[in-house]
């Protein structure tokens, strides 16, 4: 399962917004948000949003589950 962030919502925008938005937007895995998370943290970032972008409210409760599982339990192992 992928933790998708920002899926249609950018794929809508003009170019020059979804290059601005994917500056800031992670789409993928919980690797490639837990990759952000180091990145943004190595450069002084120290608050995170996340925005899950859904259908429904199953699909909501599915992206919060796997947040929780795969992203939020992970950060112990990065130095915050």
């Amino acid at each position: 399962m992928a933790i998708r962030m920002g899926v249609g919502f950018v794929a809508d925008q003009p170019g020059e917004v979804r290059e601005r938005l994917a500056k800031v937007t992670v789409v993928g895995d919980a690797e490639a948000v837990l990759d952000r998370v180091r990145t943004d943290h190595d450069l002084g970032i120290d608050k995170f949003i996340a925005i899950l972008l859904a259908n429904d409210e199953a699909e909501v409760m599915e992206q919060t589950w796997l947040l929780d599982r795969e992203v939020i339990s992970a950060l112990p192992s990065i130095t915050l």
